[in-house]
């Protein structure tokens, strides 16, 4: 139970929630250094709030060794708790696309370095079934669920081996008909979407719309690294991006992935009284994060822009121009293997002639199947050696 409860009125609860966390960079020379000043802004924001939920977008571990994958392997000093605990983050939602990037050393590292730091753990753990539990909060006798799932990729956990809660209609249904009997207040915290790409996905649209149906109260998206808007449907709110919230790479700067949201609720019993968005800049120029008047206007108009254009229609209009302009890195991804070749193939479009269309057919309906795309995803996972 949570004691933290003198900044509100009775039976009120504040929770913040804020995007991707990962202290890489300028950000892991500061951790180093116990320089945190930079972060004052974030921590002033975040000081006062019962709960605050950070996707921590990296293991926090000194494992070397990463795993075999696509993408990058990322990872964080250890010592990044220290800023967590400092910006008042006292839960790590941990199902994402990366916790299991150097491992199940690094993720018990993850796990333990988080425990000691009084930093509760939901999202990930040492098998399917330890991965899937919700976690549980009272605060102000309020009992909060919150749930955190991830799309399918290399981080997730199998029956017996470690890593993040894969997103499965089926479990989050079951798990919402057990925890909503136990408690007052359902999050579901949503790790997926397209990278650099600020709408959900037509898929991703119909499956919050239909989960919206059946008793969460709020659901969150990140893993975009960009922010995007909101809606609400029925009795529930939908937040589809944050952006990130500490995230340093040194070959972005002025772009989206430098600005982020932080969520506040206020729940009053069993209700979300209210919600606010507090935008800020973070990691551009300089290393840091800060708010200002000027970012808070600009943010909050963008996000006013993309509120009306979340239905169906638009998104599957905007859903198709994405595919049509990616469609040959695509193409050079599946059915070329020398880097070089693909990188030529994918800038001047060639692989769109080269790549017959018969065999572009056959790729179709292995994903548009549902037992096919699972024949051949078990297929290649069993030819990698990851089976679990």
């Amino acid at each position: 139970m949570d004691s933290r409860s003198n900044n509100t009125t009775p039976h009120e609860v504040t929770v913040s929630i804020v995007g991707d966390f990962c202290p890489v960079h300028r950000v892991e020379n500061a951790v180093l250094e116990n320089h945190y000043d930079a972060f004052k802004d974030a921590r002033e924001a975040l000081s006062k709030r019962d709960l605050v939920i950070a996707n921590i977008e990296c293991p926090l571990t000194s494992v070397r060794q990463g795993i075999k994958k696509t993408g990058p392997n990322l990872k964080a000093q250890p010592r990044a708790a220290e800023l967590l605990k400092f910006l008042n983050v006292n839960i790590a939602a941990l199902a994402n696309n990366h916790i299991l990037d150097y491992g199940e050393h690094g993720l018990n590292e993850t796990l333990n370095v988080l425990n000691d730091n009084s930093i509760n753990c939901v999202g990930a753990g040492s098998n399917l079934e330890e991965a899937r539990k919700p976690l549980m909060k009272t605060v102000n006798d309020t009992r909060i669920c919150i749930m955190n799932v991830c799309e399918r990729e290399f981080s997730v956990a199998g029956e017996n081996s470690a890593g993040a809660n894969p997103f499965d209609i089926i479990a989050v249904m079951q798990e919402i008909d057990k925890y909503r009997k136990h408690s007052d207040f359902l999050i579901m915290l949503y790790h997926g979407g397209i990278e650099s790409y600020g709408l959900p996905t037509p898929e991703m649209y119909r499956r919050f719309v239909f989960l919206a149906g059946r008793g969460l109260d709020v659901i969150v998206c990140n893993h975009q690294h960009v922010f995007s808007g909101y809606q609400k449907i029925g009795n529930c709110h939908i937040f589809f991006g944050l952006g990130n919230f500490i995230f340093d790479w040194p070959s972005i700067r002025n772009n989206p992935w430098n600005y982020g949201i932080i969520l506040n609720l206020t729940i009053t019993g069993k209700k979300l009284k209210e919600f606010r968005l507090i935008p800020y800049e973070q990691c551009n120029g300089e290393l840091g994060l800060k708010m200002s008047r000027d970012i808070e206007e600009r943010i909050l108009h963008e996000i006013e822009v993309i509120n009306p254009n979340l239905n169906n229609a638009f998104l599957n209009k905007e859903w198709l121009r994405y595919v049509t302009r990616n469609r040959a890195q695509l193409m050079s991804d599946l059915s070329v293997q020398n880097r070089y070749l693909r990188f030529i193939l994918k800038r001047s479009g060639l692989i769109n002639f080269l790549v017959r269309r018969h065999h572009q057919r056959r790729l179709y309906n292995y994903f548009n199947c549902s037992s096919l795309s699972e024949y051949a995803r078990d297929s290649l996972k069993y030819g990698l050696e990851i089976w679990t």
